[in-house]
Formats: C-alpha cells, structure tokens, sequence
C-alpha cells in the first residue's frame, strides 16, 4: 500500500502502530495497532483542538484536508506574538491555496485549554471523532512517540464529544 498520506518523508519516518481503543459505529469495541495516521484517511474536513503551538506541525499532519478549523491552546502565561501566528498561518497556506487543494483553513488560539479532540468529516458531516494525548504534531501521530488514542465513531457517543 502506497503511503502517500500528507506527504510524509517515509525515508525518515517508519510507520509507527500505535495502542488504539476503537469504538464502532454500532457500538462494539476493540483494541487495536494502528498507524493514527491511517486513522486519517477516507475524510477531507477536519476540526482539532490541540496543544500543539507549530503552524508547520499542524500543517505536517492535517495539510490534506480540504477544510481545517483547529484550536489552539496556550498555557495563560505564554506569550504569543499572534501577528507571528498569523504570518506563519498565511506562509503555510499558500501552497495549498495556490494548488487549490484548500478550501478553508481557520486557526484559533485559546489561553488554558490543554485538550486533544480530532472530529474527522465527509460532506459536512462528523463521522470519527479521536481523542487521547496526541497533540497535533508530526512527532505524536507519525513517529515512535508515546501517545494513546480512542476513536469514536458511534454516532451518539460522537453528539456527547461535540456537547
């Protein structure tokens, strides 16, 4: 199977399975290895919060998604420049946005939030939703980084996440 998601340097980067705890549509679970990039695949719109501070991270690892929409939280102390925020924002979009490969991107920052929720979409609605420690980070969802996940596609469980 060709590994041609979000273009990942696969010459430095083995595919890595990771501990995943996968809650079906009609219910039913089980414990599964899993590449969380795979988890990925088979949606274009995505909507994350996350700790992660890096522009060019969270573009490493959602860059193929036709719509974004992420959170980003900050520690209250941090000191954020969000005019460096956004420029880096606008430099990371412009390849996709000049390939046409992007529709929307929207990137907002939040002081004191330190959750990880990923709510994947097709034609406009959620269908997985993922959650654990995996900040939106090359190194948490494609390399040997210690981090947990728990997919959730039972659509009732999905409305509770979204409350």
């Amino acid at each position: 199977m060709e590994n041609r998601l979000f273009e990942i340097n696969t010459e430095k980067t083995t595919k890595v399975e990771k501990l995943c705890l996968w809650v079906k549509d009609d219910g039913s679970a089980e414990v599964i290895r899993i590449s969380p990039m795979e988890l990925l695949v088979g949606f274009d719109e995505i909507k994350a919060i996350t700790f992660s501070t890096s522009i060019q991270a969270i573009f490493e690892v959602f860059g193929r998604f036709k719509d974004i929409e992420v959170l980003i939280g900050f520690e209250e102390d941090q000191t954020v420049e969000i005019s460096k925020l956004y420029s880096e924002i606008m430099e990371m979009t412009k390849p996709f946005i000049m390939q046409a490969t992007l529709r929307n991107v929207e990137i907002y920052h939040l002081p004191n939030c330190h959750k990880k929720l990923y709510l994947l979409g097709k034609d406009g609605e959620v269908k997985r939703a993922i959650l654990g420690s995996a900040n939106a980070s090359k190194k948490a969802w494609a390399n040997n980084q210690g981090e947990y996940f728990v997919v959730v596609e039972e659509p009732k469980l999905i409305q509770e996440l979204l409350l």
